[in-house]
């Protein structure tokens, strides 16, 4: 009950807390680790192991919103399921917090907030045209402000309403506007209109509201919606759709290799230096998912032999889409 984002400096993934862990005692319940998974190597790496003795980190568990913030490089933690039994923290007003990958410093923003928009789950993505992330209500929209690091209530006329938690939004640049779907229906919410638009596109996937996988393509200027549950735990999905942003059009798609990720599918991002999407399971498999070849993209010989169903990437020439699954035993992936 994750979801991950791409950061588009550094290359990398990063992953924080989670919950339903195996092992007693520390991770029956639930976890802050910090993970970063590196492409190019195909390996997870522990960045900030497990922390119980109250350290100034973001709240444990699961059921929040990981998102790269390009204009100050640095990573915003929202949410979270838990602050205990494990890593109390002090009295007084917990705020956002952000990470620094490169310099592994973790900032606690204790910013005094009017608004509050509560738990924002795993929905929320940034803009970097408008410097902003939003959580959808009814009636109302929750702008959380980069700048100065506190939230803003917009009143709204329509739109999809209060997204469930483990539902998603992404940034659409192409659109200008963050895009949703919500009990089976598209949306897109303009930052400068301050208005909802109900894009009504034709063959839309079946109705979920939980878990699915969302990301946008900015190579080939799609959206890929993925797996999901109709509601929490129930009634799963394992198809994958694209959104056309210019046709405004569904297009269910099958990958050449046959293979899909499973229903909950929240941790979907998209890494543009290897033109794929990147999707990751909670029994620990990784998949990667291209849509369309885009010449001169995509170098990395280990991916590009995995996306392309085992092919050598020269002199052969690439499918146009393929899905592969890399599981990673012990963090690491396997080639």
């Amino acid at each position: 009950e994750l979801m991950w984002d791409y950061d588009s400096d550094a290359g990398v993934i990063v992953k924080y807390g989670g919950c339903g862990n195996e092992s007693s005692p520390y991770w029956a319940h639930y976890g802050n680790q910090l993970d970063i998974l590196d492409p190019r190597t195909e390996r997870w790496v522990p960045r900030r192991v497990g922390e119980v003795s109250g350290g100034a980190r973001p709240k444990n568990g699961c059921t929040r919103s990981t998102i790269y913030d390009s204009k100050r490089k640095r990573w915003w933690f929202f949410g979270g399921a838990s602050s205990g039994p494990y890593n109390p923290w002090p009295t007084g007003a917990m705020g956002p917090h952000s990470y620094d990958v490169q310099t592994d410093i973790m900032t606690d923003h204790k910013v005094s907030q009017s608004v509050d928009p509560g738990n924002p789950g795993c929905v929320m993505s940034y803009s970097p045209d408008h410097d902003i992330a939003i959580v959808p209500d009814a009636g109302k929209v929750y702008v959380f402000n980069f700048a100065t690091a506190k939230w803003e209530q917009r009143t709204v006329t329509g739109g999809p309403g209060r997204l469930y938690t483990y539902n998603r939004t992404v940034y659409v640049p192409s659109m200008s506007s963050f895009f949703c779907v919500n009990s089976g229906r598209a949306w897109a919410y303009s930052p400068t209109s301050n208005q909802w638009t109900d894009l009504s596109p034709s063959n839309p996937p079946p109705t979920r509201g939980s878990k699915p996988g969302l990301a946008y393509d900015s190579r080939n200027n799609v959206v890929l919606f993925v797996g999901g549950q109709v509601s929490w735990n129930s009634g799963p999905f394992n198809d994958m759709w694209i959104y056309h942003v210019q046709g405004n059009n569904w297009e269910e798609v099958t990958p050449a290799s046959g293979a899909k990720p499973g229903n909950e599918i929240m941790c979907t991002a998209y890494d543009f230096r290897h033109n794929v999407f990147l999707m990751g399971n909670p029994d620990e498999t990784l998949y990667a998912y291209r849509y369309k070849k885009v010449a001169g993209v995509g170098v990395e010989a280990k991916i590009e032999a995995k996306v392309n169903g085992g092919i050598t990437v020269s002199p052969n020439p690439m499918r146009s889409s393929a899905i592969i699954r890399m599981t990673h035993p012990n963090g690491i992936i396997g080639i």
